[in-house]
C-alpha cells in the first residue's frame, strides 16, 4: 500500500490464515481513516 498517495481503490481485500484452522478472506474500507483494526469472533472492526 502506498499511504502518501490517494490514487487507487480504498476497499482492499486481505487474508488472514490460521494454523491448522485455514484462512478467511476480508475486505476493509482503509479511505475512513483506519488507525487499528481488532480481531473478533467472526470478522474485524476498526478505529
Amino acid at each position: 500500500m502506498d499511504w502518501n498517495s490517494d490514487d487507487g481503490d480504498c476497499i482492499v481485500p486481505f487474508r488472514v490464515k490460521w494454523r491448522d484452522y485455514g484462512s478467511e478472506d476480508f475486505k476493509l474500507d482503509w479511505c475512513k481513516g483506519v488507525s487499528n483494526v481488532y480481531m473478533k469472533d467472526k470478522g474485524f472492526s476498526y478505529d
